[in-house]
């Protein structure tokens, strides 16, 4: 746990950093050749343009003067972060039907992500929380793993240099492939915390790490296309969240009075965090342009750890059955 809140820490710190300098986000979504230069798919943060317009399949020679031949998605990440701003403007070089242009976009920046700052801290907050006043138990213990490692998650919006943009995407992945099969845990586990007995149980939801891989690929083209990210992402999470469903549907019969009000809390927060994700995943699935809104978008799942950590320590604080 010291180890993941360590992680939490400096990435929350960076985030913080880069959201006060105004760093330009990445502007353009790009699908990295090996050895070659990446190729456009789709505009992906950008306020304005001047200059001949993009068409997918151009090949991007050069972006904030940065020769991207052979670049991965942390080089052309690392070469718009060097610029800084209201409103960063970053030129960039392309070849179309043989003619090399330049076209100079004015970036968005990572000040746009302070929502996901807010829902980091609370996933932390949440988590130190249950550390020092919950009860010790089965269930307390996943829920602090899983707070921690989805606190890593929402605090991955940073860019720097080539190694500091690597590192925000190794924690973009590690993150959400720790956070996906812990938070199924705590649905298993929720609210009676015994044991789980069955090896499915147990190693089951493991094999839904498989979607950092899925969204790397949807915000940055790598292993996959960003197309086929998407469309990964919704078919994993659309199973993801029918397995949620049904365990939570039969877990609310078989329990007490009590118990049911604990987990209402979850229902209510569910329902709160579902409108502007499912809104945002829709959009994004269609057009890579509303990346961001995603990733801002899942921001509101910020709300789950407050709503979880009241219905672990101080069920009766409101009348949740009204």
């Amino acid at each position: 746990m010291g180890v993941l809140f360590l992680v939490w820490l400096a990435c929350f710190a960076l985030s913080v950093e880069d959201a006060f300098r105004q760093t330009a986000y990445e502007p353009l979504l790009l699908r990295e050749t090996p050895g070659g230069y990446p190729v456009y798919v789709a505009t992906k943060a950008v306020r304005g343009a001047s200059g001949p317009a993009l068409v997918p399949g151009d090949v991007v020679r050069r972006m904030g003067g940065v020769d991207l031949k052979g670049a991965t998605p942390s080089t052309w990440i690392a070469a718009s972060a060097r610029f800084h701003g209201p409103a960063p403007r970053v030129p960039v070089e392309f070849e179309s039907h043989g003619a090399v242009r330049e076209v100079t976009l004015v970036a968005e920046t990572y000040r746009r992500f302070w929502p996901r700052l807010l829902a980091s801290f609370a996933f932390a907050g949440c988590a130190i929380f249950l550390i020092f006043w919950g009860r010790p138990s089965l269930l307390t213990d996943a829920v602090v793993w899983t707070n921690l490692a989805a606190a890593i998650f929402f605090a991955c919006a940073f860019a720097g240099n080539v190694f500091e943009s690597r590192l925000a995407l190794l924690a973009h992945v590690g993150s959400l492939a720790l956070a996906a099969p812990l938070a199924l845990r705590v649905v298993l586990l929720f609210p009676h915390g015994r044991p789980l007995e069955s090896a499915l149980a147990r190693a089951g939801p493991w094999v839904f790490s498989i979607l950092a891989v899925f969204d790397v690929s949807r915000f940055y083209g790598t292993p996959f296309s960003p197309e086929r990210g998407a469309l990964g992402s919704t078919i994993v999470g659309l199973v993801y969240v029918s397995i949620a469903v049904v365990v939570g549907a039969r877990t609310y019969r078989a329990s007490d009075a009590l118990q049911r009000r604990q987990m209402r809390w979850i229902f209510l927060a569910t329902y709160l965090v579902t409108v502007p994700f499912a809104a945002a995943v829709a959009l994004s699935a269609f057009d890579p342009r509303f990346g961001s809104a995603l990733a801002i978008g899942i921001s509101a799942y910020g709300i789950l750890p407050i709503a979880l950590t009241i219905a672990l320590v101080r069920l009766n604080l409101f009348d949740v059955d009204r």
